[in-house]
């Protein structure tokens, strides 16, 4: 493709974040250059003379400023001083309608108008750009499944029970609806968290150990897991489970399908969304049948095993392609389809 040298992602925010780490996979897996900086003022610090032709960067406001009207300044100030065209992938995208997510949406929407390219991870997030004002066309291009090679526990091997919800600890992530529903399974069957509590988040890790203490079963959060210990995690698990309720984009799901698992997933508009395009890798249920699910797995732990081919469309070739073709596409002035 022409212009592969003129197009930069400028990727903004601490490693182990999780959309520096999907920025940094697609940027890597595609073509054109890319840079990362800790700090957005490691930029604007710089003046002029560091973008491109077209330069990709990755928004959400957690990474851009202490507060959402701070964030939007911040990067609208970064995206005026690069100088060439600017594609946005726009993550988090405000899903409700109270005071906060009011004042993230006329933040997104100021951060969409510095935008010739928008991108979004589902068709979920782009409904919910456009009840926050973007008018501007959205380009739809799921998260990437990260294949790893993962093997079940051996025959014989007697594992400890477990089930088990990835990444960080926060609100909305589904550790309360998990525990909730493992009242009924066996005593010996633990609740485990895979990974840490989200910054500012530390003390609802303690308010959920507290609550399963009550209810006589253990809830354990492991910390951050690098490679092995989140390839150790994704095989022992015995039961995963997303049911994350307002989720509008996962890579803990796909996580969980590129390690060959196939995890229960409580049905929402993204999720219901994602089985349509891979129900062979997905347990979709109900949230009022969580418990069941969970206890059925427990029964037959093979059936949250899956050996169905992850569809081209999700595989990291076929999504850093389409990032490609965003880019190319602002670069020559055309409009992203």
């Amino acid at each position: 493709m022409s212009g592969v040298d003129d197009r930069l992602t400028i990727i903004v925010g601490p490693a182990g974040h999780g959309v520096v780490e999907h920025a940094l996979v697609v940027a890597d897996a595609g073509g054109g250059r890319r840079m990362q900086v800790a700090r957005p003022e490691a930029i604007t610090s710089q003046g002029g003379g560091v973008g491109a032709g077209v330069n990709h960067l990755h928004y959400t406001d957690a990474l851009f400023g202490p507060t959402t009207d701070e964030a939007a300044r911040v990067f609208v100030h970064l995206a005026g001083s690069l100088g060439g065209r600017v594609v946005v992938t726009l993550h988090d995208v405000p899903l409700g309608d109270d005071a906060r997510d009011r004042r993230r949406a006329a933040a997104y929407r100021a951060v969409a108008a510095t935008a010739d390219g928008l991108i979004v991870a589902s068709g979920h997030e782009a409904a919910h750009a456009r009840r926050a004002g973007v008018t501007a066309p959205l380009t739809v291009i799921p998260l990437p499944v990260i294949e790893r090679a993962v093997s079940p526990p051996l025959a014989g091997d007697c594992p400890t029970l477990s089930v088990g919800v990835l990444g960080y600890v926060y609100p909305g992530k589904g550790h309360a609806e998990v525990l909730a529903a493992a009242a009924t399974l066996p005593a010996d069957v633990g609740v485990v968290a895979g990974g840490r509590a989200s910054d500012g988040h530390e003390d609802l890790a303690v308010t959920l150990a507290t609550a399963a203490a009550r209810r006589g079963r253990s809830f354990t959060v492991t910390g951050w897991l690098d490679e092995p210990a989140l390839i150790r995690f994704l095989g022992s698990t015995t039961v995963p489970v997303v049911a994350a309720p307002a989720a509008s984009a996962s890579a803990s799901l796909n996580t969980w399908i590129g390690a060959g698992r196939r995890p229960i997933v409580v049905a929402t508009d993204y999720t219901v969304e994602y089985a349509a395009r891979a129900a062979a890798l997905v347990h979709l249920v109900p949230s009022g049948q969580l418990a069941s699910a969970m206890a059925a797995a427990l029964s037959d732990p093979e059936r949250t095993w899956c050996t169905s081919p992850v569809p081209e469309a999700l595989t990291l070739a076929a999504v850093a392609a389409r990032h490609d073709r965003v880019l190319g596409d602002a670069l020559s002035g055309r409009q992203a389809c």
